[in-house]
């Protein structure tokens, strides 16, 4: 006899307003931080990236703080966005249970997803940024 393991998923039930984020997202891209790992310092470095990638931080872009614990649908809360770029966390966190490189650009459709390092390691690591850098360049063409 043959015995079934179904993986059963929760729907998290969060809602967007229930989100802890800053930003207009004029440009539809979605950043997501893990909220615990965000300082200060973090914050000056990803201004300093969407600076170089020749974005407006207040006006193009939603910043997203999810706490690890947190399970959000993403898709069900926010469809209308054109680039999400994770730091730090897994994308099931945000309801994507795909298989996934850092640093490589996923394509959905019309959509694209990069995951990379959490900020803080970000900022110890020369070559996990340029790698960062890299990529970012090729997806945005700056």
């Amino acid at each position: 006899m043959n015995d079934i393991n179904d993986v059963i998923y929760q729907i998290p039930s969060l809602t967007f307003d229930q989100l802890s984020k800053e930003g207009a997202g004029l440009k539809k891209i979605i950043l997501v931080v893990e909220k615990s790992k965000y300082s200060t310092m973090e914050s000056a470095t990803l201004q300093l990236i969407i600076k170089a990638i020749k974005l407006d931080f207040e006006k193009d872009i939603i910043l997203l703080k999810i706490d690890d614990h947190e399970k959000v649908s993403l898709s069900s809360i926010i469809n209308d966005y054109q680039d999400i770029l994770i730091f730090g966390l897994s994308p099931s966190v945000l309801g994507f249970f795909i298989e996934y490189k850092a640093y490589h650009i996923l394509q959905f459709e019309k959509k694209r997803m990069l995951v990379a390092d959490s900020l803080q390691e970000l900022n110890v690591s020369k070559s996990k940024k340029g790698l960062l850098w890299s990529t970012l360049q090729n997806m945005y063409q700056v």
